[in-house]
């Protein structure tokens, strides 16, 4: 007989094979393999071990996404509601909570994860909210947004970052659930708006990486975002490596939006606080875009990275980069992620770099 820590392993690695077999061309018949577990499973989820109960909604919850009969599911979610109320370790309540939201939208009977929003632990309440959401978007008739959902989502994505998550084998990490969650929510400004205000701390504490993330998307797919996220975006560039790589990624594509910021983001790139390639690359390529020719001593050292296709260096510049783009075209070895972007500067500049290429011996 197999103690409390050995059965939640064995569960463990059945989940570890379910969810690799989900693409996998044996799925049908692994599938009806492990579905032969399920009566165990259903003991298991109310059993007196959390890890074991945690393991067993998360195998539930891969396995309910099959064509099961419908009692099959009705077991299933009757298994995985039993005791929920008073199931009070949190990555077991959170890990039920998620295979519910797994089963949408088989399981489509009440508001079920409402009450759990206001849960006083982090995972709880955004595995609920990934319970609601689900129903709403499985919902035929118009089903309305919980009040404050999105400032309720926001607030549990910023809490993680106070204290560590408990253990949860869902895969929620925090960078990627930040995005998912400005990605569902943008489509509502309203929400997103609330959720982007949860994650940004009062001054004065820097902004949050999860702010800028929000904002990211935000600025990234909305033409009406507001003004101010620009602000939050270039605070990112001093939060670290993750905030300003976000951050970079919407000022290489800002535009004219840059041209107000142009000396904020001066003073980064002279702060020598640059965390990252990434970071420096997207602020020099704002200000190539507003024409600030500020940017112009960081440019030789990044140009021969790959640059984004949008970036363009600009052909009034040419006349001081064209010595140093002859002299690359010139080297013994030129690396194969320079050469792109340097040609792509070239042909962007026209007459201007018509003999550079000819000026060069090119390597054999």
């Amino acid at each position: 007989m197999l103690d409390a820590p050995d059965r939640c392993q064995v569960v463990e690695l059945l989940a570890v094979l379910a969810y690799q077999i989900e693409h996998s061309p044996l799925r049908p018949a692994a599938r009806a393999a492990l579905g032969t577990l399920r009566p165990t499973l259903l003991g298991l989820v109310t059993g007196a071990h959390p890890g074991v109960r945690t393991m067993a909604a998360w195998l539930l919850g891969i396995l309910g996404r099959g064509d099961d009969a419908p009692a099959v599911t009705a077991r299933t979610v009757a298994a995985l509601r039993s005791g929920l109320a008073e199931d009070f370790d949190p990555s077991a309540r959170s890990s039920r909570l998620r295979a519910l939201a797994a089963l949408v939208p088989l399981d489509l009977c009440d508001d079920l994860g409402l009450e759990e929003l206001r849960h006083p632990v982090a995972l709880v309440r955004l595995a609920a909210a990934e319970r609601v959401y689900r129903r709403r978007a499985a919902s035929a008739a118009p089903y309305p947004w919980p009040a404050g959902f999105g400032r309720v989502v926001g607030q549990a994505l910023a809490s993680a970052t106070e204290r560590p998550w408990p253990r949860s084998p869902w895969s929620v990490e925090r960078r990627d659930e930040t995005r998912r969650w400005a990605r569902r929510l943008v489509g509502q400004p309203d929400e997103l708006a609330a959720m982007t205000a949860a994650l940004t701390p009062p001054p004065p504490a820097p902004v949050s990486t999860g702010a800028v993330l929000a904002a990211h998307v935000w600025l990234a797919t909305r033409r009406d975002a507001p003004g101010h996220l620009w602000v939050t975006v270039i605070d990112g560039l001093w939060v670290g490596a993750a905030a300003s790589d976000a951050a970079a990624r919407v000022l290489r594509d800002a535009g004219s939006a840059a041209a107000p910021h142009a000396d904020r983001l001066l003073e980064w790139l002279r702060s020598e606080r640059a965390p990252s390639a990434t970071g420096i690359c997207g602020t020099v390529a704002a200000l190539m875009g507003v024409g600030d020719r500020r940017a112009l001593p960081w440019v030789p050292d990044r140009w021969f990275t790959p640059w984004p296709v949008s970036v363009t260096v600009p052909a009034a510049w040419a006349p001081d980069l064209l010595p140093g783009a002859v002299a690359r075209l010139r080297a013994a070895h030129l690396a194969d992620s320079e050469l792109p972007s340097l040609l792509r500067a070239l042909a962007a500049w026209g007459p201007e770099a018509a003999n550079a290429v000819a000026l060069a011996r090119w390597p054999s």
